[in-house]
């Protein structure tokens, strides 16, 4: 009995260390580094896990034995990109009328899943989602931080905020509808504030406000004032 103890506990003490992850070699033809500096011809990046251990050219830097290697040929390596204006839970067409006519929120998601997964295979590590028409893009971003699904790191609008009749509303349509906007519609120093208090209280990392006309609504003019100077102080106030 006592042999058995003691083989297990060794095994516990001994366990951490072989646990290791493997090292990846990166090789390629270049590597741009962001920085300004010339480009690194024929360079070797090593990766244990997530984390970077070394960038350098074959003569600075050297292959651990037994590491995996990734030959991409003739192509470069750059940092990873970032697109601050994005509408990952949305698909291309008519401004949105389309969608948020005929679809639902789970639609909005699954679209969103999708779109991440492009989003990170064209190169983009990290993307700011400024408007959702529901929640979803939360539930993306939840599902990739916990490593469910592939994609970027997302810092999320959900739904933004718009004003009645504006950039942010669906308009041009019968008023027998009632129609959701494809932001949170919030009119008034108050309704504003509380629409920022539930956008963070449902895991918003910023809030998008639409303040002026834009390019695709119906009804209003691009730059032409809508929320008022005293509202865009209460959400501002509130977002801080």
């Amino acid at each position: 009995m006592e042999a058995i103890i003691l083989v297990f506990l060794s095994s516990l003490f001994v366990t951490p260390v072989v646990a290791q992850e493997p090292v990846s070699a990166i090789r390629a033809a270049r590597l741009i580094d962001g920085s300004g500096a010339p480009p690194i011809d024929d360079p070797i990046v090593l990766v244990r896990g997530d984390i970077i251990m070394a960038v350098g050219t074959a003569a600075d830097v050297s292959i651990p034995a037994g590491a995996q290697i990734i030959d991409l040929g003739h192509f470069t390596i750059l940092p990873g990109l970032i697109d601050c204006h994005v509408h990952i839970t949305g698909t291309p067409g008519d401004g949105g009328d389309t969608q948020a006519l005929r679809e639902t929120e789970g639609h909005g998601a699954i679209h969103g899943v999708v779109n991440a997964k492009t989003t990170l295979e064209s190169g983009f590590t990290t993307i700011r989602n400024t408007g959702s028409n529901s929640y979803g893009d939360i539930a993306v971003r939840d599902m990739i931080n916990a490593g469910v699904i592939p994609g970027p790191r997302i810092y999320v609008a959900t739904r933004g905020l718009g004003i009645t009749g504006g950039h942010a509303d669906i308009n041009g349509w019968s008023p027998h509808l009632d129609l959701p906007g494809y932001a949170e519609i919030a009119d008034g120093v108050d309704e504003v504030r509380k629409a920022v208090r539930r956008q963070v209280k449902y895991g918003a990392d910023l809030i998008k406000v639409t303040a002026t006309g834009g390019v695709l609504s119906a009804g209003d003019a691009v730059g032409a004032q809508q929320y008022s100077f005293e509202e865009l102080v209460a959400i501002v106030e509130e977002a801080n």
